[in-house]
């Protein structure tokens, strides 16, 4: 509903009850010249960030949803940045910390037919410099699933960047690249997991959310 400006059904991702895919903002600003963006806490697969830039019958078609966020998509590659967790659904499932069906390797697609410039650790996120240093198109998948819940985070600073550095390096990136344009840049930032703590019952992790 907020990515398509559309009601839908329960489930589903940027598609409307007769199942036909609907037009996402993400996708317009795409088309009309902007650069585009999606950084999450959660699984950049996640129903989420999916809604914005994948075409799916089902939030747990996050294989397909993998692929089609790298570029095979019906209008090719729509998205410019992508920070979050989720790596799982990029390796194939003859590797380890793969959580795919299939052994397509959505890391090799992405960097190999689509442009993506891959980063996996602390180390790669840090060599992005708070957005002053990044090359786009620019995947970032810093967790095999979610980023832990910033109340326990906060302790691993040196493996998992936090939303407020992924959002700036988000916002400054996408500065930078279109400050020469007349056009600007769509980004969707979510504090994810201020949903699952909800759902967990989990009051000491959702306020640190």
């Amino acid at each position: 509903a907020f990515s398509c400006g559309l009601k839908s059904y329960n489930g589903a991702i940027a598609m409307l009850p007769d199942y036909m895919p609907c037009g996402t903002v993400l996708e317009a600003a795409k088309k009309a010249g902007y650069m585009t963006g999606l950084v999450v806490t959660t699984d950049i697969t996640d129903a989420t960030p999916a809604c914005f830039a994948a075409h799916a019958y089902l939030r747990a078609e996050e294989d397909s949803i993998a692929a089609q966020e790298v570029g095979e998509h019906p209008l090719g590659r729509v998205v410019d940045l992508m920070l979050g967790g989720g790596r799982c659904h990029f390796l194939p499932n003859s590797s380890e910390g793969s959580c795919r069906l299939d052994d397509r390797d959505i890391t090799k697609l992405a960097q190999e037919k689509y442009g993506w410039n891959y980063i996996d650790n602390r180390a790669g996120f840090d060599s992005l410099k708070l957005g002053h240093a990044v090359n786009f198109p620019v995947l970032g998948l810093f967790a095999k699933t979610d980023i832990p819940y910033e109340i326990d985070r906060r302790h691993e600073e040196d493996v998992y960047p936090s939303l407020d550095e992924m959002t700036q390096t988000a916002l400054k990136a996408l500065d930078i690249a279109t400050k020469d344009s007349d056009k600007g840049f769509f980004l969707m930032i979510e504090g994810s997991l201020i949903d699952h703590a909800g759902h967990g019952n989990d009051p000491a992790a959702q306020v640190h959310e």
